[in-house]
């Protein structure tokens, strides 16, 4: 995504003009090791769960530098999920972490909850949720209307032909589904995206 390479090294350069070396360095360390990972499984239609749960962790803190470190991601991987064993393909869940958080977190006051819950499903699928306490989609496609620098995204088009062409070469199944969270008194109450790879 060329956006998120602009604005990460942008991250660098406002740190280092405004004198965070240390914090500079740290964020390009980040920064350079999730790289390094993405273009060393280019050519990988698969990779071992274990190994993507890393470069989601590494994703979410670079852009969470930029959230001020206001983003609260949580992980949970119930126990009969081999991480080591079990494949999915590389980078396949990062557009609905993107989405969650420049779409849905970034404009929400208060608490800015991020959770990826991965799990295997009653068809022995794995199920991936990402969920978000944010503005939910009905706000944020507000937002854009009334931002004229927005391009559409492709990310959500794209990820699902991945998921489509890589369960029909693998024999297996894929594809995900959204849904609208709302709070007990009615108003949004963010995103779910459920993802399975079976």
């Amino acid at each position: 995504n060329p956006h998120f390479l602009f604005n990460a090294l942008n991250s660098v350069k406002s740190y280092l003009i405004s004198k965070q070396g240390e914090t500079a360095i740290n964020y390009l360390s980040k920064f350079a090791k999730l790289m390094r990972r993405i273009l060393s499984s280019t050519n990988d239609e698969q990779v071992p769960l274990a190994e993507e749960i890393e470069n989601f962790q590494l994703y979410v803190a670079i852009e969470n530098a930029r959230f001020d470190e206001q983003i609260d991601f949580r992980i949970s991987v119930a126990p009969d999920v081999d991480r080591d064993f079990l494949t999915i393909p590389p980078m396949v869940l990062q557009p609905f972490l993107e989405n969650a958080l420049w779409h849905g977190l970034r404009q929400k006051q208060g608490d800015k909850v991020l959770e990826l819950e991965v799990t295997v499903n009653t068809e022995e699928a794995l199920q991936f949720i990402v969920r978000d306490n944010g503005i939910g989609r009905a706000a944020a496609r507000l937002e854009k209307q009334h931002n004229p620098t927005k391009q559409k995204s492709f990310g959500l088009d794209i990820t699902r032909k991945r998921l489509q062409h890589f369960a029909k070469k693998q024999g297996r199944v894929a594809d995900f589904k959204v849904r609208d969270l709302t709070n007990a008194d009615g108003s949004a109450g963010g995103t779910e995206v459920l993802i399975w790879v079976g």
